[in-house]
């Protein structure tokens, strides 16, 4: 799922391509979650990837904007990153 990283105060729509917030929920190993962040045209402009690997997870974007936030929900705990790399590899414990 994704969201704007403010309040929606002034429209109902958002650019992506300022800030994106993601959230995975409960990731199973192995699944892939794939979001896709458009500008206020609908273009798509960037294209994340994220995979459970054990208790790792591994996320690609296909460009880097600026700041995305992760949180990763798991087991009633939240895990919250953030990433400006084209790949990263979280660690979760």
């Amino acid at each position: 799922m994704v969201s704007g990283s403010r309040f929606l105060d002034e429209r109902p729509d958002y650019d992506y391509g300022g800030h994106m917030n993601l959230r995975f929920y409960e990731p199973k190993d192995g699944v892939e979650a794939l979001c896709r962040g458009v500008d206020l045209s609908g273009n798509v402009i960037n294209t994340i990837r994220a995979v459970k690997h054990g208790e790792q997870i591994v996320i690609e974007q296909t460009d880097v904007l600026h700041e995305t936030g992760l949180e990763i929900y798991r087991n009633g705990e939240v895990l919250r990153e953030k990433f400006t790399d084209q790949k990263q590899t979280i660690r979760m414990l």
